[in-house]
């Protein structure tokens, strides 16, 4: 199995460097007294020893400068420096996401556990029975009998501090890769979770596995990862609040939504239809004589030509806005009598014309001919209705004489 980074089986993971001081030095860099040259990337990643005893970084020494232990104070003769420096392992994280976190606690007396924020302000964080390393003025304690992490976030069980006694709690972050991929020639099987895609500019061709989560969400064809777009789908499944199983699909050069039955489509001439968009068409096929009344079954509406997703109630009269949105309503009555008939018909919105346009189609007796045409676009929320109120509508027999809609555009 190849592995991205250095191999742990033939390499280690950490590098020791070792200096002998000539006297008053408060620096270290350079070849080590075995001739390696000393190297970090992450001055997070570096333990420093002086004579043994562990130094705190940040107070005792620092690594601002690349390659460098600055910060020290001045050396003896024959004082030995151990510098530690751990590799730094990364895959799909940012390399500055810490594999551990180290805190530093000074006892102000009497202690026996610690927890909370610590000398810099750090939150001492781990999970409860965490494998942690804790040093008391540098030395190790051994946990299970120095100290335990049966409580998380919390270092219990130590014997009584004292003032100024510094404890050290390492943290280490736990690190999985359940599975390797070689960079070609291999097969991976079974689900893939994830929220985005990134490629290096060519298709990635024949996915077809999990992406969203769903029952049975699937992505078949090709996704183009240079332009961030999906160039020949079979099945796009997707899911929401409320909605489960929605499914884009292939349609002869378009595609179409659906879930169970079509919702939009969109074929190859980019010609969009839109089978459930909410609509109302009703009609009275005789005469009508009304005053001073909505418009429902029992005076009108004999005939509904279209109630596409039953949003209009005959009963009384009420068209309910499925959604918010932006209605078309239209009233349009005729009559070719010379008398002439009264017409006078509101579109109203919430039972009153003064929410909303007032809408009034009006023609007076007498006038000759009757032809009355009104359309408006009135702005609803979900829930809000809309309905027909005739002070007076006198009209002759015909559908072709009088009409009703009511229609979702946006």
């Amino acid at each position: 199995m190849p592995y991205i980074g250095k191999s742990p089986g033939k390499l280690g993971v950490r590098q020791r460097y070792y200096y002998t001081a000539t006297g008053s030095e408060t620096s270290k860099s350079g070849t080590d007294d075995n001739g390696l040259t000393l190297k970090f990337e992450d001055g997070e990643y570096v333990d420093v020893y002086l004579n043994g005893s562990l130094l705190v970084a940040g107070s005792d020494y620092n690594t601002a400068t690349a390659n460098t232990i600055s910060g020290l104070a001045a050396l003896a003769a024959n004082d030995i420096l151990e510098v530690v420096v751990y590799d730094i392992f990364s895959l799909a994280k940012v390399n500055t996401e810490a594999q551990r976190t180290k805190y530093y606690k000074t006892a102000s007396g009497g202690e026996t556990s610690i927890a909370g924020t610590d000398d810099n302000g750090a939150t001492i964080t781990f999970s409860a029975g965490a494998q942690i390393d804790v040093r008391l003025n540098g030395v190790s304690l051994k946990q299970g009998d120095d100290y335990n992490t049966t409580v998380a976030n919390t270092v219990g069980g130590l014997a009584a501090l004292t003032a100024g006694q510094l404890v050290e709690i390492v943290v280490y972050e736990k690190f999985v890769l359940a599975d390797m991929v070689k960079k070609s020639g291999d097969t991976m099987t079974g689900a893939l979770t994830a929220t985005a895609f990134y490629g290096d500019g060519s298709s990635l061709t024949g996915i077809n596995t999990d992406l969203v989560s769903d029952t049975t969400p699937q992505l078949g064809g090709n996704l183009d990862a240079q332009n961030n777009s999906i160039s020949s789908v079979n099945d796009l499944f997707l899911s929401a609040s409320g909605y489960t199983d929605w499914k884009l699909t292939n349609y002869n050069g378009g595609f179409y939504i659906n879930n169970s039955v079509d919702r939009i489509i969109v074929d190859s001439a980019g010609r969009v239809t839109m089978p459930y968009q909410p609509l109302f068409s009703g009609t009275h096929t005789g005469s009508i004589n009304v005053t001073s009344a909505v418009l429902n079954s029992s005076n009108c509406f004999d005939q509904i030509d279209y109630n596409v997703g039953n949003h209009f109630n005959a009963s009384n009269g009420r068209y309910t806005a499925p959604v918010a949105g932006y209605y078309d309503c239209t009233f349009h009555a005729a009559d070719p009598s010379t008398s002439g008939k009264d017409i006078n018909v509101r579109i109203r919105k919430n039972g009153s014309s003064n929410t909303g346009p007032l809408v009034e189609a009006y023609n007076q007796a007498g006038l000759g001919s009757t032809n009355v045409f009104v359309r408006c676009i009135i702005q609803c929320s979900a829930g809000d209705y809309i309905d027909f109120e005739a002070s007076r509508l006198q009209v002759g027999g015909g559908i072709q004489h009088k009409r009703f809609i009511i229609h979702l555009i946006g």
